[in-house]
């Protein structure tokens, strides 16, 4: 005999969390719920929500607008024809840019995006010693989300590192101010293709409702 059973809070919510996922990687058309704020209340550090990961990040094509992206665990890279890039921006300690990114370090395995954040200061240190060489106070991340040039379903990091501390009291929060950087020699940029993911922008609500991740 079949029993009639009315679905938990916890199978719903991880059904909706699902289709979420496959509409925003896969059409793109998951909206963003957030806008520019206030500098004391900006999100930061990495959470997980079942078994995904997501961060805050800024929009490229607006600047100062903030959303938050998630990784689901176990993906495959897709094919390079569908990459795109999310710049990692780092910002040495010192730095007036801003007080609070994305993901914040306050030394070697103290991190609030323990996933990553040892590695980009590492990565940071060892390419421009004279910028990060006493520290690093965090990194953004800023990429297209949909209805960008440069909206896609697959994700190169490329670190963004600053070659005078002068350069990196400036908060970048657009491409177009990345690449006109870059141009001037004011940054340098390191694509890290091997490290490319699948991502999907996601709403909010689901930062809001995932688990901070210990710092480590």
């Amino acid at each position: 005999m079949l029993l009639n059973r009315t679905p938990s809070a916890a199978s719903r919510a991880g059904r909706a969390l699902r289709v979420l996922v496959v509409l925003a990687a896969l059409a793109g058309m998951v909206l963003v719920a957030t806008g520019p704020v206030s500098a004391g209340l900006l999100p930061t550090g990495e959470r997980t929500f079942q078994t995904n990961r997501l961060e805050p990040a800024y929009d490229a094509a607006n600047p100062g607008q903030l959303g938050y992206f998630m990784e689901p665990a176990g993906q495959m890279n897709a094919s390079p024809t569908a990459w795109a890039p999310i710049y990692v921006v780092v910002y040495p300690t010192g730095s007036t840019a801003a007080t609070t990114f994305n993901c914040m370090h306050y030394g070697p395995n103290d991190d609030n995006c323990p996933s990553h954040g040892d590695t980009i200061a590492g990565f940071a240190a060892t390419h421009e010693p004279d910028v990060y060489g006493n520290g690093v106070a965090g990194h953004d991340h800023v990429l297209d989300f949909p209805g960008g040039d440069d909206f896609n379903i697959a994700w190169e990091p490329v670190v963004v590192l600053f070659t005078s501390k002068d350069a990196a009291n400036e908060h970048l929060l657009s491409d177009d101010r990345i690449l006109q950087l870059q141009s001037e020699g004011e940054v340098k940029v390191f694509p890290l293709a091997a490290k490319t993911f699948l991502c999907a922008i996601v709403p909010g609500r689901i930062y809001d409702m995932a688990t901070p991740v210990p710092n480590g």
